[in-house]
Order: C-alpha cells, then sequence, then structure tokens
C-alpha cells in the first residue's frame, strides 16, 4: 500500500512539473499559463474550469487520468530504509 501512495505522489508531482514547465497545454478556453503571475493560482482556474456541481472539469479529469496512468508506469523497490523510484512496465 505504501508503495501505491509513493507512486501516485510521484506521478502527481511530475504531471504538477509538466503542466507548469508549459508541456501540457490550458484547457480549452483557458489562457496559457503566464509566467509573472503565481502558478498555484492559475493551477486553481485550470482544475476548476467547467466544474458544476454535478461532474468534474475537463482539464480535472484529464489531470487525474494522467496521474493514474503515470502512477502505473513507476516501480517502488524498498531497500532497507532507501526507497528507489524506477520506471519500468
Amino acid at each position: 500500500m505504501f508503495q501505491r501512495v509513493l507512486a501516485f505522489l510521484h506521478a502527481l508531482f511530475v504531471i504538477v512539473a509538466e503542466v507548469a514547465e508549459g508541456t501540457e497545454g490550458p484547457p480549452e478556453g483557458l489562457a496559457p499559463l503566464d509566467r509573472s503571475k503565481p502558478f498555484a493560482g492559475q493551477f486553481r482556474e485550470y482544475m476548476n474550469h467547467n466544474m458544476t456541481m454535478t461532474c468534474h472539469g475537463d482539464f480535472r479529469v484529464w489531470f487525474y487520468n494522467k496521474v493514474i496512468e503515470k502512477a502505473g508506469e513507476v516501480r517502488i523497490a524498498s531497500i532497507g530504509y532507501l526507497t528507489i523510484l524506477t520506471r519500468g512496465r
């Protein structure tokens, strides 16, 4: 269980970094990231875009699908106190 949590967190930060770097585009209808503004507020806008009380927005769905996909690619080997992230399939 602990290894799955680590894989999820690793994937979460990798995908957030890709969004921050601009390698993943903005949701349809929103402007690209403005580097002169704080990232957190813009990311929140992305995550809340087109969200309603009954469904999640397209970007939020895409984001977590990418995180789950990436987490499935990560293998974590625990060696004593050392935890190693490796890419495997």
